[in-house]
């Protein structure tokens, strides 16, 4: 008995410890012949070696993964990779091999947390494209057009939707908005309108920019003694959309413009002139015209902050699966 037992034990530790093993290739299909062409651009890809080019606790992501998922994302065009270079034939190849990854982890997690999509929701799915594409016959036709397999869409359509809906009760659980947030949202100002004036110090000398940053020094004393600030902008500034309107941009989203500018804008008192501002594009002189507050429906203000949040939170989740799973791109030469 005690043999037994200890061979069920030593049968069941490698059994939770056992990756699930990656797809194949099969020989004559266009999808090894794919692989076999961009192999001799990159070796990793040869499909009949099939190495392994990702790994988690739970998966062996192959060669034949990352093939699979590309023509189902390319169709026909794929036939095309070996045309692109081999550093970008390299990034496609990292880039899919972590995607694909991240997606047997995603629907691992959704048939963990009970998600369940059924042939019939999967039925729905076709029947939407069909109208979209004026009939089933146009739309399979469509599909073989662009080297796409019926059989190869289905279980797409089936995996990503089951991703979708396990993402979606993830948000719903995590993600809240509470008033507070809310009223905050209505306290700080939402967009702002400003004059500048920028020389620009792309491509230039150590020397040429304090040549311009003495330049600026000067601007900045006459807009502050009192001359016109437009006329400057329209007679200085190097700023090619906004040089004729003098200097003015109205009305752009916290966020929109380079950090330093956009520090500027939403902090300098409304009717007075910045310092000198520097980005990556040059020196900037700023005089803030005006800030608006949001004046939305509250509803539509949450609706907005809570895609926000959702946004964060599933790249936080990622970032958090990648970690337990122990996702890792295997290195190649």
């Amino acid at each position: 008995m005690k043999i037994i037992l200890t061979a069920l034990l030593a049968f069941s530790l490698v059994g939770c410890s056992a990756r699930e093993q990656g797809m194949s290739l099969e020989k004559g299909t266009p999808n090894y012949e794919l692989a076999a062409k961009l192999a001799k651009i990159d070796s990793t890809l040869n499909p009949d070696e099939n190495r392994v080019l990702a790994t988690t606790t739970k998966h062996e992501i192959t060669v034949g993964d990352i093939i699979i998922m590309i023509r189902s994302r390319f169709g026909k065009q794929a036939d095309n990779l070996d045309k692109q270079s081999p550093a970008r034939i390299k990034s496609l190849i990292n880039e899919y091999a972590e995607n694909t990854a991240m997606k047997k982890i995603l629907l691992l997690e959704a048939k963990n947390n009970g998600i369940l999509v059924t042939e019939s929701d999967i039925d729905s799915l076709f029947q939407k494209q069909y109208a979209q594409a004026g009939g089933e016959e146009k739309f399979i036709k469509l599909l073989a057009t662009n080297g796409i397999s019926p059989e190869v869409l289905r279980i797409d359509f089936k995996e990503n939707h089951t991703i979708d809906r396990y993402l979606k009760k993830f948000r719903e659980k995590t993600v809240v908005i509470s008033e507070a947030e809310i009223d905050s949202a209505f306290a700080e100002d939402k967009t702002a309108s400003v004059r500048h004036i920028l020389l620009l110090t792309q491509k230039k000398t150590d020397e040429q920019k304090k040549e311009l940053y003495a330049q600026m020094e000067s601007l900045l004393k006459r807009a502050k003694e009192g001359e016109d600030f437009a006329a400057l902008a329209q007679q200085y500034s190097e700023d090619k959309a906004s040089k004729e309107k003098g200097g003015l941009y109205e009305d752009f989203p916290r966020g929109q413009m380079v950090p330093p500018f956009d520090e500027a804008a939403f902090n300098v008192p409304v009717g007075e002139l910045s310092d000198i501002v520097e980005t990556s594009y040059g020196y900037h002189i700023l005089k803030i015209v005006g800030r608006k507050k949001e004046s939305r429906p509250r509803e539509k203000v949450k609706t907005e902050l809570k895609a926000k949040k959702s946004q964060n939170v599933v790249k936080e989740l990622y970032e958090n699966l990648k970690k337990e799973y122990e996702l890792t791109i295997v290195e190649t030469s």
